[in-house]
């Protein structure tokens, strides 16, 4: 029962796409085939993006530092002395 409700959902949104391209690209070719081109780059993420979701629960110690390692910021300017407080030692 529940299969064949997702299935017809399923169904009817690719249809539903289907016709918003078919629409799109009745409207203006060019235009509607440079948003296509897109397709593919936004498969290869989602494809990334489902691959790294079963890194974490598999090996969380690599999925932290890689998490971390990406969210640094990256800075040729920057150096250890950035990371001290301005008025260390200082005494009021």
């Amino acid at each position: 029962q529940e299969f064949l409700e997702n299935s017809v959902t399923a169904f009817g949104d690719l249809l539903l796409l289907v016709g918003i391209v078919a629409i799109m690209l009745s409207l203006n070719l060019e235009l509607g085939l440079l948003t296509l081109v897109l397709v593919p780059t936004l498969a290869v993420v989602r494809i990334v993006w489902a691959l790294a979701a079963l890194i974490p629960p598999l090996f969380p110690g690599i999925a932290a530092y890689v998490i971390g390692w990406l969210l640094l910021p990256v800075s040729s300017e920057s150096s250890s002395d950035d990371l001290e407080p301005e008025h260390a030692g200082a005494s009021d």
